[in-house]
């Protein structure tokens, strides 16, 4: 067990262990900013997280922009 007093610490104050990330996406009428107060929040808490932008262009772009993001943050299986 290592003693370090800068580990990331979870609310009941255990170290945060790490698994994957985040990845977020918006609904219609919103884009990638809606995440901003949340990504902020993951990042300080020590998770990885992804906004995405949805194109909106057909149902298969925004689930490759979405799958990409999902790689990109190493949670793809």
């Amino acid at each position: 067990m290592t003693d370090d007093h800068n580990a990331p610490m979870n609310d009941a104050g255990g170290p945060v262990t790490r698994r994957g990330g985040a990845v977020l996406v918006h609904g219609a009428w919103h884009g990638r900013w809606c995440w901003d107060g949340v990504v902020a929040e993951l990042d300080r808490r020590g998770v990885p997280a992804i906004a995405v932008e949805l194109p909106f262009t057909g149902f298969d772009d925004d689930v490759s922009v979405a799958r990409r993001a999902i790689e990109d943050i190493g949670c793809a299986s």
